[in-house]
């Protein structure tokens, strides 16, 4: 079976670029490969939760773009980072909150998204990082 990671453009419902993922790896190893060939200056970059990497998301910021990664509770270190990085700004008075409720899978699930901009919170040299 070919496994192929795709960069897909949802206001044109069209594939930007895909890269193959190789025998014995995974999407992790080959989503710096699809960042590197795609211009994504202006764009928003938005990745599953099982992605969320360090580097992934240094590259993103090379790339000059912004960009959500979804955070499920079986992170629970970044969980609580993120926690209180949102509590020391009192940060949910200013998000965007969006909820939605989705059933599949056998389940209900109820998704809560606050957004914030990194950069309206972090010092310079926190947003390096």
């Amino acid at each position: 079976m070919i496994y192929i990671v795709s960069a897909w453009a949802n206001a044109n419902n069209l594939v930007l670029g895909q890269v193959k993922v190789d025998n014995k790896s995974n999407e992790i190893r080959v989503i710096p490969k699809l960042l590197q060939i795609l211009n994504l200056t202006g764009c928003v970059v938005t990745i599953d939760a099982m992605d969320i990497q360090k580097e992934i998301a240094k590259d993103i910021r090379k790339a000059e773009t912004d960009y959500v990664l979804a955070l499920k509770d079986n992170q629970s270190n970044l969980q609580e980072k993120v926690i209180e990085a949102f509590d020391k700004f009192d940060a949910k008075k200013q998000a965007v909150k969006d909820v939605a409720i989705q059933a599949g899978h056998g389940r209900v699930e109820k998704r809560i998204c606050y957004a914030v901009a990194a950069k309206d919170y972090l010092s310079p040299a926190e947003s390096a990082n």
